[in-house]
């Protein structure tokens, strides 16, 4: 990670109906997550996951990386109902706020 970048790591809880393919969210179409992607499309945030060792692992992880607009993407991720939990990495500080 450059040392610019802030870091976002996330979960998503497995159910919900809600993926991250190709550094978007998914359903594209749902209201809530046009949001966020438009938010990942103007401030150029890089979104990746992993999924946990498990056959069918509770919560979805993944991270999201960018040198702006972190800070309300963290507010809007930590505002979907889908979302079990979202923080600021340590020692990653958004540099536009």
């Amino acid at each position: 990670m450059e040392t610019n970048q802030a870091e976002i790591v996330f979960s998503i809880r497995s159910h919900a109906g809600v993926d991250v393919r190709e550094g978007v969210f998914f359903p594209a179409d749902k209201e809530e997550v046009k949001n966020l992607n438009g938010q990942i499309r103007k401030n150029k945030i890089r979104v990746s996951g992993t999924v946990p060792g498990g056959k069918d692992p509770d919560y979805l992880y993944y991270r999201a990386a960018g040198s702006r607009g972190m800070t309300a993407f963290l507010q809007s991720l930590e505002k979907m109902p889908w979302i079990e939990s979202a923080y600021l990495k340590p020692g990653s500080e958004d540099p536009t706020h």
